[in-house]
């Protein structure tokens, strides 16, 4: 027999296993706790700081299981059995997964870093794309994937905490795109350039939004109807959708081509009147701009 620890509990029956097993996983997995990037090491000592890049292996949670139970070696296949078996362990670990997961987008939210950045979303400068709010999801996944989480918690995790980053992301990327930084020829910021960036058509934005949520949920339904909320804009039909993207066909060309002549240097001769909406007058700029997007509609 092995020689036991002085700490080592000695069940007598297989129903106070059970219970002792039962108590420990109760406070097994962390309550509270914030994303490191030492969870991308999947090291083999049986240690809670490991614990997130370990989640799927059963025969290393029966280890530390047993570890933090104080049961004696010769017991490993019983915890184990229990790990792979017991409701109430899977469901612990269910709730601990679904944690890491908003502790990983409170993370990435607040400049964290040691994230997978995709390079097709703008990489290390993801943040400052339109596509910041498709480049932060897919860092999530793949972020989480890379330590071994299960792919179906992740969305559910981010479906449920679709309120701590979707909107925020959404806004973002828009006025990544249309109310930019602008920089002079020095690299620092301009600001008599950033001054001269008008108003943004409160329409213009409505209707992005509206289809970028849209379009969120064409690409992620079966996930939104499981774990998410339905907004309005997500159901909006084909015909509707179709309408709305031949609307911001021209009005994201007229912005981009508005931002462009302000970056060059360009007098834009615009004013804004009392909605907030963007105008211009009848200058040879404005007809420029026309002409440009007619030409680009002919294509």
């Amino acid at each position: 027999m092995t020689n036991l620890k002085k700490e080592n509990i000695i069940p007598k029956t297989s129903e106070e296993l059970d219970q002792i097993l039962m108590d420990k996983t109760l406070s097994f997995f962390p309550k509270s706790g914030k994303w490191s990037s030492s969870c991308f090491s999947k090291s083999k000592k049986v240690e809670y700081g490991y614990l997130p890049c370990h989640l799927r292996d059963n025969k290393w949670l029966a280890k530390l299981l047993l570890k933090e139970a104080n049961l004696p070696s010769e017991y490993y296949k019983n915890v184990l059995n229990f790990v792979e078996n017991s409701e109430l362990f899977q469901n612990k670990r269910h709730e601990y997964e679904l944690e890491i997961v908003r502790w990983q987008i409170d993370f990435i939210k607040h400049g964290g870093e040691n994230w997978i950045c995709d390079e097709k979303y703008g990489g290390d400068i993801t943040f400052l794309t339109p596509v910041c709010d498709l480049g932060f999801r897919k860092g999530v996944v793949d972020t989480l994937t890379a330590i071994g989480m299960d792919k179906e918690v992740i969305e559910e995790g981010l479906e449920k905490n679709a309120d701590m980053w979707r909107d925020k992301f959404i806004n973002q990327a828009f006025n990544n795109e249309y109310v930019p930084i602008m920089y002079n020829i020095l690299g620092s910021i301009s600001n008599k350039k950033q001054d001269e960036i008008p108003p943004v058509n409160p329409k213009h934005k409505e209707a992005w939004i509206k289809m970028r949520l849209y379009e969120y949920y064409c690409n992620h339904k079966k996930s939104v109807d499981l774990y998410g909320s339905i907004t309005p804009e997500m159901k909006i039909s084909k015909e509707e959708a179709y309408e709305l993207k031949k609307y911001l066909d021209v009005e994201n060309m007229k912005r981009k081509t508005l931002i462009n002549m302000i970056r060059n240097g360009e007098n834009t001769n615009y004013y804004v009147d009392k909605n907030n909406e963007q105008k211009s007058e009848k200058t040879t700029h404005f007809k420029k701009i026309n002409k440009w997007i007619a030409k680009i509609k002919k294509r």
